[in-house]
Order: C-alpha cells, then structure tokens, then sequence
C-alpha cells in the first residue's frame, strides 16, 4: 500500500511525500525509509530503502504501520521505487 505524491501547496515549500503501511509479527519491529546513496541510472525515480530493525524488549509499543518519507524538493520524480523488495510507485502532484 504505497503511495507518492508531490505536494505543493501555495506559501509551503515543495515536498516530496511517501508512505506506505508494512506488517510485522509482533510490536518489537520498527521501520523507516532512507534515500538510497548513490542513486540509480534514472534520475526521475527516487530510490528509497525499507529499513527493518528489531528492537527486542519493545514488545509493549504500537507496530510501525505507517512508514512515511519526506524531502523539500524541487525536482519532478515520476517514480519512487522501494528498496530491496523493487516495489515502484507513480508520483502523484497534489495542490
């Protein structure tokens, strides 16, 4: 369930936005996505790591359901694709 889109908003700078909904077995796993360095080939398709870790003794937190990616930026990706499943997404532009 990923979603990308451009957000910009009159008087807010322009943002890149990305989030998506993971499932873990249990409350002691944690996520959060990266930008990738160095970037591919294609420079309109953001790549964006899933980082994973477990956190043992957690077990009493909420899951980490929604990751969610933001980057000020100008710059008019297409695409964003998530890393290492190679899940790619189309960048919507929201007003």
């Amino acid at each position: 369930e990923w979603e990308a889109w451009h957000d910009r908003r009159p008087g807010d700078p322009a943002t890149l936005i990305v989030t998506g909904k993971c499932k873990f077995p249990d409350e002691s796993y944690q996520a959060k996505l990266r930008r990738r360095e160095p970037q591919g080939i294609n420079p309109k398709d953001l790549l964006l790591e899933l980082i994973v870790t477990e956190e043992p003794g957690w077990e009493e937190m909420e899951p980490s359901l929604e990751v969610r990616y933001e980057e000020q930026t100008d710059f008019e990706y297409d695409t964003v694709t998530i890393l290492p499943d190679v899940v790619t997404v189309p960048v919507k532009v929201a007003h």
